[in-house]
């Protein structure tokens, strides 16, 4: 192995809970109405970055021959919606 193949992988992992808004096309009585919440979502996934407006994560990645990643599985979603993030 070489040095470059042995550096510390950049980044953390996290449980990530968030609001996901739900929809429905069809007619809603009141009571319907009342009862409508957005879906609370759970992903593991690496932080790949934080601002105050987004959150970006990925799940999977490759660690090329030069030293760089590429990665998949990748979500952004609104900083706003995320209810809880820990650190696994």
């Amino acid at each position: 192995c070489s040095k470059r193949s042995m550096a510390k992988f950049p980044y953390k992992k996290y449980i990530f809970y968030w609001e996901d808004p739900v929809g429905d096309s069809s007619w809603c009585s009141a009571n319907d109405m009342e009862n409508l919440k957005p879906a609370l979502i759970t992903t593991e996934a690496y932080l790949y970055s934080r601002n105050k407006r987004h959150i970006k994560t990925f799940a999977s990645y490759v660690r090329e021959t030069d030293g760089t990643y590429t990665y998949g599985d990748v979500n952004v979603f609104l900083a706003s919606g995320l209810v809880k993030m820990t650190k696994i």
